[in-house]
């Protein structure tokens, strides 16, 4: 995972991995949140909109196992 500072913003560069781990952190905060700021609310679903664009894992029946997989690697290399 990188992140890096542009002149307009930030650069964010995540792995599969992290990206399907960041969707669902994201899916369950959002899920979960009661008293969430409506921008912080928006930015969540942004970045969930984002990236269900990108990722054909949650859209897989074997979705469970594709989540276990990339939590285990992810332990692995951190």
């Amino acid at each position: 995972m990188q992140i890096e500072q542009r002149t307009n913003g930030y650069s964010v560069e995540i792995s599969e991995q992290e990206a399907i781990l960041l969707f669902e952190l994201l899916t369950n905060t959002v899920e979960a949140a009661k008293q969430m700021h409506e921008a912080d609310d928006q930015v969540a679903n942004d970045l969930i909109c984002l990236l269900e664009k990108q990722l054909t894992a949650p859209l897989q029946q074997a979705y469970p196992d594709v989540l276990n997989a990339a939590r285990s690697a992810y332990m692995t290399i951190t």
